[in-house]
């Protein structure tokens, strides 16, 4: 029994010495890490330098652009990679030794990320792989050694290509201001009409009370046939925005007759939307009167345009 108990006390200190041990390096991987505070007001610039590949977004004119030619850039994608880094917590203090590669933090794989608000620097570091244990990944901060981990962020927030940025768009027109859209397909033609009326009351109204306006659409082609408001509001919803889903790398000129034109009027402005036939992939070329740059639609995006009346018609 006295043997027993001589070799349980000393059992007994290892482990509490190993507790110790442990609670103290959790302390000491979580001490000193590095505040990234929030800055005030909105950032106009950030820099991502891909390998090979350096990529600058930054505010013109009100709006997010990209690089030398000022592509409109997709402001909810920046706004969602602004609104990241802006947040961005360091957890965790990974290494202090410089073996970045099993980090994915070398010169050749890093990604450096610069965000700036008038010329001065608001977050500037380096982002590695995903952590294989967490959902964390792995950073440098600009002139620090370290490694850290942070929550919050993932690399490929902000590894995107060019056209990953950029606005798809083709034309925003917000259905309550489109009177009236035309659509010709192959030589066939459908014209939306929004004829504004008095909505019937189901009852007697009161004194005084102003008649509420009904909005109804009919087809000119077919304007004894009665729509399906459903089907036609979707329709002219399509184009608050009218969404590609790539840019095309072809020139204008190789673009023939078109298959598919809409006309659209609003607010006193017509624009005009032209879809091409289809190439490899399903991928239909598409240009608007609103922008200079060839879209591509999918085959949902570009035949939805291309029914007959029957499919408007009520049932």
């Amino acid at each position: 029994m006295k043997a027993n108990r001589k070799l349980i006390i000393p059992l007994g200190i290892i482990l509490l010495l190993g507790i110790l041990y442990f609670l103290t390096s959790l302390r000491d991987r979580s001490a000193d890490l590095p505040e990234l505070k929030k800055w005030s007001g909105e950032a106009d610039e950030i820099t991502i330098a891909r390998p090979g590949d350096s990529l600058r977004i930054y505010r013109k004119e009100g709006r997010w652009v990209i690089g030398d030619q000022a592509y409109p850039a997709d402001d909810k994608i920046v706004g969602t990679l602004l609104e990241k880094l802006k947040n961005l917590q360091i957890t965790e203090l990974s290494s202090t030794r410089p073996y970045y590669e099993k980090f994915d933090l070398t010169s050749e794989k890093a990604l450096p990320v610069t965000v700036k608000q008038g010329g001065r620097v608001l977050r500037d570091l380096l982002i590695g792989k995903r952590s294989e244990t967490t959902s964390h990944t792995f950073i440098q901060l600009k002139g620090r050694a370290e490694v850290y981990k942070v929550s919050g962020l993932q690399r490929e927030d902000c590894d995107k290509g060019l056209n990953e940025w950029r606005d798809k768009s083709i034309i925003n027109v917000p259905a309550k201001n489109i009177s009236s859209l035309q659509i010709l397909h192959k030589g066939k033609s459908l014209t939306f009409e929004k004829i504004t009326g008095v909505k019937a009351s189901p009852g007697p109204a009161p004194d005084k009370a102003k008649p509420e306006a009904a909005e109804r659409w009919i087809c000119r082609e077919h304007n004894n046939l009665i729509l399906d408001e459903r089907k036609t509001q979707a329709l002219i919803r399509s184009f608050g925005p009218m969404k590609a889903f790539n840019f095309a790398d072809i020139e204008a000129k190789s673009l023939k007759n078109a298959e598919t034109l809409i006309k659209i009027n609003a607010a006193g402005k017509t624009y005009e939307v032209r879809i091409y036939s289809k190439t490899k992939g399903d991928q239909y070329p598409c240009t608007s009167s609103e922008l200079p740059y060839i879209f591509l639609l999918d085959k949902f995006g570009a035949e939805r345009y291309a029914k007959d009346i029957k499919e408007y018609v009520q049932q």
